[in-house]
C-alpha cells in the first residue's frame, strides 16, 4: 500500500503543478478585475478550483479498472485488491489537502499585496483586513471539511461504473439525483434553498458566515431556512464520509473481468434510470404542477437511457418492465395529482 502511495504522488506531480500553474495565473487575472476587496471572491474560487481538481484526480487516479489492459496490469502487482485502492485513495487526499494549502498561501499574499498596494476598495464590504482574512479562513475550513464528502460521492459513481463513459454519466446521473431528492425536500417544505449539490458545495461558506452588509446574516437564509440548509448540508457531508466504508469494501470484490461491460451494479443505469424516471416528475408537479412535456421527455429519456445501457435498442426482460413500470408509476402520480386538484 506503500509503494502503492508513493507511485500515485509522483504521477500526479506533474498534473498538479500544471493546474496550480494554470490556476494562480487565472486567479490573479480574476483578482485584479474586481473593485473590492472581498472574502467570498476567494471562498468561491477556491470551490471552483477544488472541483475541477477533484473531477481532475478521479480521472487520473481511478480510471485503472476501465480498461482491460490496464485492469489486468494493475491486478497483477503484489498487493491486495483492497491495498490498491487505499493506497490511491490515499494519495488522492494528500494531492487535495496540499493544493488546498498552496491556494490559502496564495490568496493570503494576495490579500496582502491588495492591502499594501491600496488597489482594492474596502468601503463595499465594511469588513477590514483582518476580518477578511479571518472569515476567508474560516471558510477556507469550511470546504476543506466538505471537500472528503464531496470527492466520495463523485469517486463512487464514478468508480462503479465499468468504462470512462459510463463513469462520467454515472456522475452526472447521480448528482442529479441527490438534486432531485433535496429540491422535492425543499418544496414540501415550501422553501427557497439552491440544494444542487456542487453549488451548495461552492457557495457553502457564504450561507455559514455573516453577509458583507450590515444587518445581512447567512447571504439572506434566515430562521427554518437556515435550519433546512443546515439539516441538508450536515446529510450530504455525513453521508459522503460513510461512502468511503462501502468503497473499501467492495474494493476487495472488484475484479477485471467486469471492464468495459454492461454495468449491472446497484449504482448505475440499473437503479438511476427508474429512479430519475420517478424523481422527475414528482419534482416539477411539485413545483411547478404538471405539464405534459415532463411525461413525453422522461419516456424518451428512459428509452434513450436503456440504449445507452444496453449499448442496443434491444432491452433484456427486467429493462423492460422496469421501463414500463415507471412510466406506469408516472401516469398514476400525475392522475392521483389532477384528482386531488
Amino acid at each position: 500500500m506503500k509503494k502503492v502511495f508513493i507511485f500515485e504522488i509522483k504521477r500526479l506531480l506533474i498534473p498538479l503543478a500544471v493546474y496550480l500553474g494554470i490556476m494562480i495565473i487565472l486567479g490573479f487575472a480574476i483578482m485584479l478585475t474586481w473593485y473590492d476587496l472581498d472574502w467570498r471572491n476567494f471562498t468561491t474560487l477556491f470551490g471552483l478550483f477544488m472541483l475541477f481538481l477533484i473531477v481532475g484526480i478521479i480521472y487520473i487516479v481511478f480510471s485503472y479498472n476501465k480498461k482491460r489492459i490496464s485492469a489486468d496490469m494493475t491486478y497483477s502487482l503484489p498487493v491486495t485488491k483492497r491495498e490498491l485502492f487505499i493506497g490511491k485513495y490515499l494519495a488522492s487526499l494528500a494531492a487535495l489537502a496540499v493544493m488546498a494549502f498552496l491556494y490559502l498561501l496564495i490568496c493570503y499574499i494576495i490579500i496582502g499585496l491588495a492591502d499594501l498596494s491600496g488597489l482594492f476598495e474596502f468601503s463595499e464590504s465594511y469588513q477590514s483586513v483582518g476580518e477578511q482574512i479571518g472569515n476567508f479562513t474560516v471558510g477556507w475550513l469550511i470546504h476543506l471539511v466538505i471537500t472528503i464528502p464531496l470527492f466520495n460521492f463523485l469517486l463512487l459513481f464514478y468508480y462503479k461504473a465499468n468504462t470512462i463513459l459510463d463513469g462520467i454519466v454515472f456522475v452526472l446521473l447521480g448528482l442529479f439525483i441527490v438534486f432531485l431528492m433535496g429540491q422535492i425536500f425543499i418544496e414540501l417544505t415550501h422553501s427557497y434553498i439552491v440544494v444542487f449539490p456542487l453549488i451548495m458545495y461552492v457557495e457553502a461558506p457564504k450561507y455559514f458566515l455573516p453577509g458583507p452588509y450590515f444587518g445581512q446574516i447567512h447571504n439572506g437564509l434566515y430562521g427554518e431556512e437556515f435550519t433546512l440548509f443546515v439539516t441538508l448540508f450536515l446529510i450530504y457531508t455525513i453521508l459522503g464520509y460513510l461512502i468511503i466504508i462501502y468503497l473499501i469494501w467492495f474494493s476487495k470484490k472488484d475484479c477485471s473481468i467486469r471492464t468495459q461491460g454492461i454495468c449491472n451494479g446497484i449504482f448505475g443505469y440499473r437503479v438511476f434510470l427508474p429512479l430519475l424516471g420517478a424523481l422527475i416528475p414528482i419534482a416539477s408537479v411539485l413545483g411547478s404542477g404538471f405539464d405534459a412535456i415532463w411525461f413525453v421527455l422522461v419516456a424518451v429519456g428512459l428509452f434513450i437511457g436503456y440504449c445507452i445501457y444496453h449499448r442496443s435498442i434491444k432491452f433484456n426482460k427486467e429493462s423492460y418492465i422496469i421501463f414500463a413500470s415507471t412510466l406506469g408509476f408516472d401516469f398514476i402520480f400525475v392522475i392521483l395529482w389532477i384528482a386531488s386538484l
